[in-house]
């Protein structure tokens, strides 16, 4: 299962994708990702396992064109000295380990070509097969229609030959060194077929579940990865500019933005050209006991 598949049976909406449209999405994602000619609509895949949220479609109508690392240019040696601060930030966060009885819930907004909304999940920590509880506004309704509603229950297997990223055990068990946890998290990407490294870790760095020294040594693993330059003055989903650690993939952008003062993670964006194609902003998170509960 990837994350067009999650989003037809996951997505609160009765207009969902059927079957057939799924499978021609596919194929128009991988033409397009795959030829930066023209003007193409696709729907991406963006991974969204962890911490219970559904998967997103992204429909793009873009006119793909050359990077330009923006008028500033990227600056290569700003990107280890912000990552390292990250880190140091990620590691004085308190953490106590989730019991299996608990939920991991994160808040975010996420905006895509024409789409913007509010999204609440809570996923069961010791059952992460299980439905997620979802909620969505959109950003443009008033904080009083943001209802929540239980989604009927069913399992989420992960894909043939996959790796369940998202689970606790798999995460307490991750390697400390920053060099062999990247080197784990891309051989786990590689027997995924719909994930890719940098998805992963805007995942864990959004997810409550990892042990800070994880999160710490992920976020400095980053600076090893090729091309990772830093740009200054960009915008997550929410509005809140930062400075963002950025690197492309399969001829994708991405984008890991942080707080300019103390380095705190804010969001994550996917760009073809200049088109962003999917932007997000963490606004909160943590481990509750129930499902519509709040840190």
């Amino acid at each position: 299962m990837d994350e067009i598949d999650l989003v037809a049976r996951l997505r609160p909406r009765p207009d969902g994708p059927a079957p057939v449209a799924v499978a021609r999405a596919r194929a128009r994602l991988r033409a397009a990702t795959h030829n930066p000619a023209g003007v193409r609509r696709a729907r991406l895949a963006v991974r969204w396992r962890l911490a219970g949220a559904a998967a997103l479609a992204v429909a793009v109508t873009a006119s793909l064109v050359a990077l330009d690392g923006g008028a500033q240019g990227p600056r290569p040696a700003a990107a280890a000295e912000l990552l390292d601060r990250a880190a140091r930030t990620a590691a004085a966060q308190p953490y106590q380990a989730p019991r299996p009885d608990q939920f991991a819930f994160t808040d975010r907004v996420i905006v895509e070509p024409g789409f913007r909304e509010q999204a609440r999940a809570w996923q069961s920590v010791g059952d992460p097969d299980a439905t997620p509880v979802l909620c969505f506004r959109r950003v443009t309704d008033p904080p009083s229609t943001f209802d929540c509603a239980a989604l009927p229950g069913h399992a989420l297997p992960a894909p043939v030959d996959s790796v369940r990223m998202d689970t606790v055990e798999y995460l307490a068990a991750l390697p400390r060194d920053p060099e062999r946890l990247l080197a784990r998290l891309r051989a786990d990407a590689s027997r995924d077929d719909v994930a890719t490294l940098a998805g992963i870790i805007a995942d864990l760095v959004a997810s409550p579940l990892p042990p800070p020294d994880v999160r710490a040594a992920m976020l400095t693993a980053v600076a090893t990865v090729d091309g990772v330059t830093a740009v200054p003055s960009v915008a997550d989903a929410a509005g809140r500019t930062g400075t963002a650690v950025t690197w492309i993939e399969d001829g994708i952008r991405h984008e890991l933005i942080f707080d300019a003062d103390d380095a705190a993670y804010l969001g994550y964006r996917m760009l073809r050209g200049d088109a962003v194609l999917h932007s997000t902003a963490l606004l909160g998170g943590g481990v509750v006991d129930r499902p519509k509960e709040l840190p």
